[in-house]
């Protein structure tokens, strides 16, 4: 009896395995995952030259241009230059 419910648990991960594995060859990666990758990119630090996530990351745009900044002390900084 036990031995029918441990083979029958395992057959129904198998197949929720092999039924998943089909599904994301079928449609690919969701939407969302897409977004995350773009958000995940690293954009320079205009003031210090340091790499940080665009997603946190400090954006200001000047001349039709954006910059990106680490922090508010960068910002700062970046303006007394310009």
């Amino acid at each position: 009896m036990i031995v029918r419910f441990v083979l029958t648990a395992i057959l129904v991960f198998l197949a929720y395995t092999v039924i998943s594995a089909v599904l994301r060859m079928l449609f690919g990666n969701s939407p969302v995952d897409k977004d995350s990758d773009a958000a995940d990119q690293m954009v320079q630090c205009a003031a210090c030259g340091t790499y940080i996530p665009r997603r946190e990351a400090i954006r200001k745009k000047k001349h039709g241009q954006v910059y990106y900044f680490c922090d508010d002390k960068c910002l700062k900084e970046f303006k007394k230059r310009s």
